[in-house]
């Protein structure tokens, strides 16, 4: 009874460790998305109002870009769904994906579609969305 009791014990630790490393990422990219508006604010304060947004999602990288992010993100699996709470290739939070227009779940839409919100969310809020993938390709 004691040994079932100590490896209850250690995989409760196990699942707090995994559920604190989380909440620590989840926090890091609200941190690194609060300061990309802060700048994006900063410097298009004295600028011009901008023109109105398109109804289509602005390109700001070709999509090589994408599959490249993809590959570092999900193993370029635009179908990943491994439990961890991120989704699709480019590993979209679920409130994330509806936030910028998605519908269901990253990894149930199409590879094109994903990029289409992932341009959103970059245009949004700048690489820093995917912060160690985004600084592994040089985007930022």
């Amino acid at each position: 009874m004691r040994v079932a009791a100590q490896e209850a014990e250690r995989v409760l630790v196990a699942a707090q460790e995994a559920e604190r490393v989380r909440v620590a990422a989840e926090a890091q990219r609200a941190s690194e998305k609060a300061a990309a508006e802060r700048l994006a604010a900063a410097t298009t304060a004295a600028a011009p109002a901008p023109a109105p947004a398109p109804a289509q999602a602005p390109r700001t990288a070709p999509s090589g870009v994408w599959d490249q992010l993809a590959a570092c993100e999900s193993g370029g699996n635009w179908a990943a769904n491994t439990g961890n709470g991120y989704y699709g290739g480019l590993q979209f939070l679920p409130a994330t994906w509806t936030s910028v227009g998605g519908s269901g779940l990253p990894h149930e839409n199409s590879r094109e579609e994903q990029i289409n919100r992932g341009h959103i969310l970059q245009s949004r809020s700048g690489w820093g969305q995917w912060p160690a993938c985004s600084r592994k390709l040089g985007l930022r």
